[in-house]
């Protein structure tokens, strides 16, 4: 009789699981990024969940979790730092031709699974030649004339001062239904 319960109930949370599995969620990740000769700083938050409820990861000085409200979380909590790993230990496995193909394959059928919000990137950059600097922007404004969509907005503007230094502010939102992306990604895997 127990375990009869115990089976009902294990089926159950099943159920519901993948019904909430099955409602698509958004991804949103914004971010700002500093650099200069004396300052090199990088603060991201990145949202997941619905429109103004979920899981939220900060990464302004170590990764902290909060739960709840995007704005006033009701529950944060911080991560211990990891240490580094030797990556000499690494072993590098030589590339399958028809592995790779299918993996391929699957990987851009995942891309068209997933919903693209908008992306905003404003800010200055600038590198120590300024010729790079201008064939990035120049690169950049090609992206922009290319993608004609509103739903994508790009205010850069180079800095010519022969110094490294950039100051980027960006927002990308996504939205996916995570229970076809596990589908996908179990066919990669396997």
């Amino acid at each position: 009789m127990i375990l009869l319960t115990l089976m009902w109930i294990i089926i159950i949370l099943f159920i519901l699981l993948v019904i909430m599995l099955s409602f698509t969620f958004n991804l949103m990740l914004c971010g700002n990024f500093k650099y200069s000769n004396s300052l090199k700083d990088f603060r991201g938050v990145i949202h997941f969940g619905g429109k103004s409820m979920g899981i939220t990861i900060f990464t302004n000085t170590g990764i902290k979790i909060g739960l709840g409200k995007y704005a006033k979380p009701l529950l944060t909590f911080a991560l211990p730092r990891k240490k580094s790993k030797d990556k000499s230990r690494l072993k590098v496995k030589s590339p399958i031709k028809k592995r790779i193909k299918s993996r391929w394959k699957t990987g851009l059928i995942i891309l068209k699974k997933i919903r693209f919000d908008y992306l905003e990137l404003k800010g200055t950059f600038g590198f120590s030649n300024p010729m790079h600097s201008g064939l990035a922007f120049g690169w950049v404004q090609a992206l922009r004339g290319a993608v004609n969509c509103p739903k994508l907005k790009i205010d850069i503007r180079p800095q010519y001062n022969n110094q490294p230094e950039s100051d980027l502010e960006g927002n990308l939102s996504l939205g996916f239904k995570p229970i076809v992306l596990a589908w996908y990604g179990l066919r990669m895997i396997i």
